[in-house]
């Protein structure tokens, strides 16, 4: 900003005045202009930046949060309306089918009626030093598998495989002999 009125306005900017306009610190100046998005000249020892040049890259900035926004939400919407495709067109059947079929080849034993559902019995399962160690493994990792995916895919995405690994631990547990 300008005290005086009559001061014309700043063609160049020093490290230190550029600094101090725009709220940025020395390196990340330095780093800006290593980088080729600040234009920087060396006129006899000092270092000038054009004010043309120190004013883009804050507007660019700028808009390249706006745009990381804009992508970002927009990348949501897409998420959440796939995830709300997939279980309106499939009901999550095959995911369903798919976590059987680990529970199945993982050999575990079925959950006890009484027991909460999902990563509850997987990791109480992992946990439980009752149990052979092989189990415990496999348990432990189907669990961090599970958790991997559902943290991956998105909260509609999440939604529906955590519903799938209820269903498919019930039926587990449904086909076990008492």
């Amino acid at each position: 900003m300008h005290t005086k009125t009559n001061d014309p306005p700043k063609i160049a900017y020093s490290i230190k005045e550029a600094c101090k306009a725009s709220s940025l610190g020395r390196t990340t100046i330095y780093s800006h202009i290593a980088a080729g998005r600040l234009l920087a000249r060396r006129i006899g020892g000092r270092t000038v930046i054009p004010a043309e040049s120190l004013h883009a890259l804050i507007a660019g900035e700028a808009w390249a949060v706006l745009i990381y926004l804009a992508a970002s939400i927009v990348f949501g919407i897409v998420n959440g309306l796939s995830g709300i495709a997939y279980l309106w067109l499939f009901g999550g059947s095959d995911m369903k089918e798919l976590v059987l079929a680990d529970l199945r080849n993982s050999r575990l034993p079925a959950p006890r009626r009484d027991q909460a559902k999902r990563f509850d019995y997987l990791a109480e399962l992992a946990d439980d030093e009752t149990e052979d160690a092989k189990v415990r493994v496999r348990a432990g990792a189907l669990h961090a598998a599970y958790q991997i995916a559902i943290q991956r895919s998105g909260f509609l995405g999440g939604l529906a495989l955590a519903k799938a690994m209820d269903e498919a631990t019930l039926r587990y547990s449904a086909e076990a002999p008492e």
